[in-house]
């Protein structure tokens, strides 16, 4: 049964660019900002949204250049020590598509990381911004420091994924079919969280699995309060930094069982290499190598697997080997002795 680890096409804009809005506007809440504050948080290539480009946006309010607002800057790391105990193809993670008829499964694989969320709160003036900063001192003195958070993103169905699936369906449908459509099907099987992504001119529709994590542990970077801050060059405007860390299970990749053969046909994604076998391969011994040898696993499963018979052959096979290899040492000693010389073994 083939087994794919299919890359989940893109998470920068529908995974983290939307956890870290989210996480931001929940800090909004608990450190008293106003929930509309302005959020500057510049794209991988440096570019920012627009006021007014979002859609369902409010009223576009007027921004000025010292106003209120919260600059962001984001920290992705990789969990090191969770890399070994990511679950890939060991059952852990539910499915997202299940068909027990034809054995065909689809689900996700998630990489713990953590994020770090480095804050700047530009104010409109000095007093506002260390008003804001003992607000931050006293919520900390109640152990508020730590914080309980929820996230919600998307991350897309990997298209090779649709184009087995639809391959799949076709074979069904050939022998002994169902009378279902793709659509159908797909639907019947598919996971209550699929929806349907499109850009803001409804194009480029794409199968999407909407997900919430919640009660994610996040912890303030910083000890009794924030930095004091400093006033910027221009304007009276004030400034304070802080960060925020959290760790979540980001999803990054798609696992996809599918059998060879569907009603008694062929799919033709399938890979006809066979296993390697490395008994088939020209190696080269130590001598030391060569008498361990007899201890490998493989060796011994394959005299198992070929009954008492073939096992008791492979070892007088190998029994011979070693004899013809002691033969040769005992010629080397006696030509050593007819030379007058002797061989030392070396401790």
């Amino acid at each position: 049964m083939p087994k794919l680890l299919l890359a989940v096409p893109e998470t920068y804009d529908s995974v983290t660019r939307p956890i870290i809005y989210d996480v931001t506007r929940q800090l909004f809440a608990w450190t008293g900002l106003p929930a509309d504050t302005p959020i500057l948080y510049p794209s991988a290539y440096g570019s920012v949204q627009q006021p007014g480009s979002e859609l369902l946006q409010e009223p576009l309010k007027a921004e000025l250049a010292f106003d209120d607002q919260v600059s962001i800057e984001v920290d992705e790391v990789v969990e090191q020590d969770r890399i070994l105990s990511t679950a890939v193809l060991y059952p852990d993670n539910l499915f997202i598509f299940r068909d027990a008829r034809v054995e065909t499964i689809l689900k996700p694989v998630y990489s713990s990381t953590e994020i770090t969320i480095n804050f700047r709160f530009r104010s409109i003036d000095e007093v506002k911004a260390k008003r804001w900063r003992e607000q931050m001192r006293v919520r900390v003195s109640q152990l508020r420091d730590v914080l309980l958070i929820n996230i919600r993103y998307a991350y897309q169905i990997p298209p090779q994924a649709l184009v087995i699936l639809a391959e799949i369906h076709q074979l069904m449908e050939n022998v002994a079919g169902y009378g279902d459509s793709f659509e159908q099907w797909f639907r019947a099987h598919v996971s209550p969280a699929a929806t349907v992504e499109s850009n803001l001119s409804g194009e480029q529709q794409q199968v999407a699995f909407t997900e919430r994590q919640m009660r994610i542990v996040g912890l303030w970077d910083f000890e009794g309060a924030p930095e004091p801050g400093s006033k910027e060059d221009e304007g009276g405007t004030w400034t304070i930094g802080v960060a925020f860390r959290f760790k979540y299970d980001k999803p990054v990749s798609v696992v996809m069982e599918y059998p060879q053969m569907i009603h008694n046909q062929l799919i033709r994604y399938r890979d006809d290499t066979p296993p390697f076998n490395p008994g088939q391969v020209q190696k080269h011994y130590s001598l030391s190598a060569f008498y361990f040898e007899h201890f490998n696993k493989t060796r011994a499963l394959e005299g198992m697997l070929g009954g008492a018979g073939a096992y008791w052959q492979h070892h007088r096979q190998r029994g011979s080997a070693l004899s013809s290899v002691g033969r040769v040492f005992a010629a080397a000693d006696r030509a050593l002795l007819s030379a007058g010389l002797q061989r030392h073994d070396c401790a």
